[in-house]
C-alpha cells in the first residue's frame, strides 16, 4: 500500500513538474515574441522606415512553435502587408517629380502638361488606393482575419494582446489627414495646369520666371499656387 501511495505521489509530482515547465516554456516564448513584435511594430511605424532589411528578415523569420507559431505567423502576415503598402505610400510621396510640375523647365518641355496630367491622375489614384487600403488595415477585425478562427480561446486571446496598438487609431486618423491634404495639392496642380493651359498665350518664360501679361493673371495664378504651401 506505500508503496503504490509512493508511486502516485511520484506521478503528481511529476506531473506538477511537468506543467510548471511548460508553463514557465509557455511564458518565455511568450515575452520572447511580444519583445519581437514590439519592436517590429516601432520599425514599422517609423516615419521614414528606415532599416528596411532588418524589418523583412524579422518578418519572414520565426523564433516561437507550435500554437505560438500560429500566432506569429499570423500577425507577421499583418505586418508584412502594413509594411508594403507602407513602402507604396513612401514612394509616392517621395516622388520627385511631384514638386517639379510647375517649374519652368517642364513648362517649357511638357507639351500642354500631357505627361504631368498623366503622372498627377495616376500618383492621385494610386495614394488613394494605398491609403485606403492601409486604413482597412487598421480595422480591427481585418486584423483578426489573419489569424485561424479555429485557434484555441487562449491563442486568441493572446494574439488580441500581441497585435493591439494603441497607436494604430492615431495612424488611421494620420493616414486620412495625409490623404485629404495631397488630394487638396493635386487639385492645386491641376488648377494651375488648367489655368496655364486657358492663359498659354498670355505669359513667357524668361530668366527660369514666369511673367504673365497682366498684373491680374500674375496675381491669380499666385493665389492658385499658394494653395501648394
Amino acid at each position: 500500500m506505500r508503496k503504490k501511495i509512493v508511486i502516485i505521489s511520484f506521478i503528481i509530482i511529476l506531473s506538477i513538474l511537468t506543467f510548471s515547465f511548460k508553463l514557465f516554456n509557455d511564458l518565455k516564448i511568450e515575452s520572447n515574441l511580444q519583445n519581437e513584435l514590439n519592436e517590429l511594430t516601432t520599425l514599422i511605424n517609423n516615419k521614414n522606415l528606415q532599416n528596411q532589411e532588418k524589418i523583412q528578415e524579422k518578418l519572414t523569420t520565426y523564433i516561437s512553435k507550435n500554437d505560438y507559431l500560429i500566432v506569429e505567423k499570423a500577425y507577421k502576415s499583418y505586418l508584412l502587408d502594413i509594411f508594403q503598402e507602407s513602402l507604396i505610400i513612401k514612394d509616392l510621396l517621395n516622388d520627385k517629380r511631384i514638386t517639379t510640375i510647375l517649374t519652368p523647365e517642364n513648362i517649357l518641355n511638357d507639351i500642354d502638361f500631357q505627361e504631368s496630367k498623366k503622372f498627377l491622375t495616376k500618383t492621385k489614384e494610386s495614394l488613394n488606393t494605398s491609403i485606403a487600403k492601409l486604413i482597412n488595415l487598421l480595422d480591427e477585425n481585418k486584423r483578426l482575419s489573419y489569424l485561424d478562427k479555429d485557434i484555441g480561446d487562449y491563442y486568441l486571446n493572446f494574439y488580441k494582446k500581441i497585435s493591439f496598438n494603441e497607436n494604430f487609431k492615431k495612424s488611421k486618423e494620420s493616414l486620412e489627414k495625409t490623404l485629404n491634404t495631397y488630394n487638396n495639392i493635386f487639385s492645386a496642380y491641376e488648377e494651375a495646369i488648367n489655368f496655364l493651359t486657358e492663359n498659354k498665350n498670355n505669359y513667357k518664360i524668361k530668366d527660369s520666371l514666369i511673367y504673365f501679361k497682366n498684373k491680374e493673371l500674375n496675381e491669380s495664378y499666385n493665389n492658385i499656387i499658394s494653395k501648394l504651401n
